[in-house]
Order: structure tokens, then sequence, then C-alpha cells
């Protein structure tokens, strides 16, 4: 276990959970907090690390700078940038994104980089785990309006919010392996996000995985055995 720098700001950091060359399965973690919590960071998924290390299962977490220092896009390219390291400096023959909370709306929103930000990426995913995301700002701020206040330190303005999510956005993800987990017991997002995500997928012949249970709430759901379970195996199918 190490941690290396993607950029030379504090938290453009990846911690190498455990890498071997030879083993063909690779996930990169991407935790949540709303875009600003310093308390959530890549040490959120040290259980799911630890349990995959078991099953020879590559494990890297990303940490990338928060709000209201920086707005988006710039989390979504700090991501993207350590994703294009992790690629080069350590290969694997499969690619998953893991991702909670905003973190799974980031990796959503890497499905769409190139649309989101203008600018070009190298990465390529095989799957994607998305756990109790955020999938739609506006809808998010319609069902919880206190949540403004962060959404607001994440965005420049109402307009950058309300586009930064539109599920897919045309974007081909009919050849992904979509795995969308959501805890029955979070206290801060109903299912409404997962129910609207999985509409959008499904008017779009998208196909995927839905998995529901009653895992923990929203900080403790990531690092249930169960759910932990269901990414490692997924990953070396």
């Amino acid at each position: 276990m190490f941690v290396v720098h993607y950029g030379p700001e504090k938290l453009q950091e990846i911690k190498v959970f455990h890498y071997d060359p030879s083993v063909k399965h690779s996930i990169v973690c991407i935790h949540g907090g709303a875009w600003r919590d310093p308390l959530n960071t890549y040490n959120d998924w040290e259980t799911l690390a630890s349990m995959a290390n078991e099953k020879a299962v590559n494990v890297f977490g990303v940490n990338y700078r928060l709000s209201p220092e920086v707005k988006h896009p710039t989390h979504l390219k700090d991501v993207n940038a350590a994703l294009e390291m992790i690629i080069r400096d350590y290969p694997s023959e499969n690619l998953g994104l893991v991702g909670h909370s905003v973190g799974a709306t980031i990796a959503l929103q890497m499905l769409d980089f190139e649309n989101i930000t203008g600018l070009p990426t190298q990465v390529n995913v095989n799957k994607v785990y998305l756990l109790d995301g955020i999938y739609d700002i506006p809808d998010l701020v319609l069902e919880y309006p206190s949540y403004i206040s962060f959404v607001g330190e994440a965005f420049s303005s109402d307009t950058e919010w309300r586009q930064a999510t539109q599920v897919t956005n045309g974007s081909d993800i009919s050849q992904l392996d979509i795995v969308i987990i959501y805890s029955e017991d979070d206290e801060l997002l109903s299912e409404r996000q997962t129910l609207k995500l999985m509409a959008v997928l499904d008017k779009q012949n998208v196909t995927y995985k839905y998995h529901h249970g009653h895992w923990g709430k929203h900080e403790e759901m990531y690092r249930n055995p169960s759910v932990c379970n269901m990414i490692i195996k997924n990953s070396i199918e």
C-alpha cells in the first residue's frame, strides 16, 4: 500500500491499496462527501480493499480537490487525471469504477467526460458500480431544498448544476457492465435518485444490475461486507 500524486496539489493523490501486474481486474474507487467534506477520502474504501485483496482484485482509491476552493468540472478533471495515470502506470485487462454518493455522480460523468469538459480522455472502463448516488441534481434540490447549500458551493452557477447530470447525455454506454446499489437504510438520500437513473437507462434500453437491501446508513453502506462482496464478485466475473 502506498500513495502517489497525479498532480501538484495536496489532494491530487491516489492510494494504491494493492497492485499486481499479473492480476487482470482492477477497481478504482471515488469517495463521496458532497464535493466538499474533507472527512471523506480514499480511506473510505479500506474495507473493500481488504476484502478484494483476498480475491486478487487490484484496488485504487482517488482523492480529488474539494469545493468551495474548486468548482465543477474540476473534481471530474482531477478524477480523469488520476484514472489516466492508473491506466498508464498500473495497467490491467479490466477496469471498473466504484463511486459512492457524489463519487457515483463523478463516475457517471466520467462516461460522458468529453461532452462535459470539451477535453479528450484516454479512459475506458468495463464496469461501473454506483452506490447510493446522485444522478439528477435538479431533482435532488427539488426533493431536498436544503441541499442547495453544498450544490451551490460545487458549481459556479445554477445553469451549471442543472446541466451537470443529464443522465448519460447521449453517450454510448450500452456495452458497459453497470451495477447500481442502494441501501434502504440511507438517511440522506431516498431511493428516488436511483429510480430516476434506472428509468433513464430503461428508456435507452441499457442493461444494468440493481441490488437493494438493508446495508446501513449513507456513510456505512460502502463498508458493508455484503456490498463489498457484490462489487468484488462482479469484478472477477
